[in-house]
């Protein structure tokens, strides 16, 4: 493989976790504080990791 190949590689893989992290904050900010409380997190918690950027 080569080192093009390798870095358009590890470019995807990067874009796709960034997509799933924000897919997973967008889940996150429509739970209830009832579903927070059973997951263990705080709507303190929960309002922080969503404010992440990456």
């Amino acid at each position: 493989m080569t080192k093009l190949c390798r870095w358009i590689s590890a470019m995807i893989v990067s874009l796709a976790a960034i997509a799933e992290r924000r897919r997973q904050r967008r889940s996150l900010a429509n739970l209830n504080d009832h579903l927070l409380r059973d997951i263990g997190i705080t709507r303190y918690d929960a309002e922080q990791e969503i404010k992440k950027l990456f």
